[in-house]
């Protein structure tokens, strides 16, 4: 009950205080001093000279006004003083990343070798190794009972990626994942295998700090789905649209623990992959999976 009755007495006591405050400052004010004492002869000076009258109204307005520009002036004292405050408040640090892809090389495909050795199925060790099959290579190529042996290659699409840190204090990326979206055919899997810096595999954390750069390449691997067959896959060149679209998400860590998670989307052209498998379907006469894909062989 008594903090109850202390609270308005201290109210009180605040508002008294900053009217006192108020009142000091206006006084200050040496125009405040000029306009009353210019009011105070106009008084004095009708009672001189009784010739000299001015409406008494008149002197009531001209003290209201002077009351009312010094008020505005100490008014705008406080308010500069509020703002000088203000501004002297350091802001808080910010936490900022920003995702681009390297300008003119935002990404280039790769269609391997159809017999590079690192992806060499074992079906063609096997085949060697049987005496009751003919085999041979010829110009890089090989033969089964004089019919080219092909094996449909691994593509690749890399995006360079770039990361800088834009922002005030040190942050970490702890996490990296991506998705592909957008008219991708049916018997056809994209999905990021590989990531890189430099010729380092990515590793997690990466940290960064103010103004620091990297960059990423992201291998994102298109093959065929594990339920589809080969021809599958290239009868669906004829649905192949425009584009398909690779998003690449970002988790984050700053100093001051706050989690932020950073998104950036490229539209990926099908045209470049599709002429390079065409071209390679030529040069190792597959003339059915070129009619499967819509192309003819010349």
């Amino acid at each position: 009950m008594r903090d109850q009755d202390i609270k308005p007495l201290q109210k009180m006591q605040l508002v008294f205080a900053d009217l006192w405050i108020f009142i000091r400052d206006l006084l200050k004010r040496w125009f405040f001093w000029l306009f009353l004492l210019v009011d105070i002869v106009a008084v004095i000076a009708q009672y001189i000279n009784p010739h000299f009258q001015l409406p008494q109204p008149l002197y009531i307005i001209f003290a209201l006004c002077v009351f009312a520009f010094s008020a505005f002036a100490v008014y705008r004292d406080l308010l500069i003083a509020s703002r000088k405050n203000i501004s002297s408040v350091p802001p808080l640090p910010v936490s900022k990343l920003s995702l681009s892809f390297v300008e003119g090389n935002e990404y280039i495909y790769r269609l391997d070798n159809p017999y590079d050795k690192k992806h060499l199925t074992p079906t063609i060790f096997d085949i060697q190794r049987n005496n009751d099959i003919q085999s041979r290579w010829e110009k890089d190529i090989f033969f089964v009972d004089d019919v080219i042996y092909y094996c449909l290659p691994r593509a690749y699409v890399v995006l360079n990626l770039r990361i800088e840190n834009t922002g005030d204090i040190p942050i970490d990326i702890i996490a990296l994942n991506a998705r592909s979206s957008g008219e991708i055919p049916a018997a056809m899997l994209i999905y990021l295998e590989e990531s890189h810096i430099g010729s380092k595999l990515l590793s997690f954390p990466i940290h960064l700090d103010k103004n620091n750069i990297v960059a990423i390449n992201l291998d994102f691997k298109i093959t065929t789905d594990i339920l589809k067959t080969e021809a599958q896959f290239f009868a669906d060149f004829r649905l192949i649209k425009k584009s398909f679209a690779l998003a690449i998400n970002l988790d984050t860590i700053n100093d001051l623990a706050k989690k932020q998670e950073y998104k950036i989307t490229n539209e990926i052209a099908w045209r470049p992959l599709v002429d390079l498998y065409v071209n390679q379907l030529r040069k190792y006469l597959q003339k059915e999976y070129l009619r499967l894909a819509g192309y003819t062989f010349e």
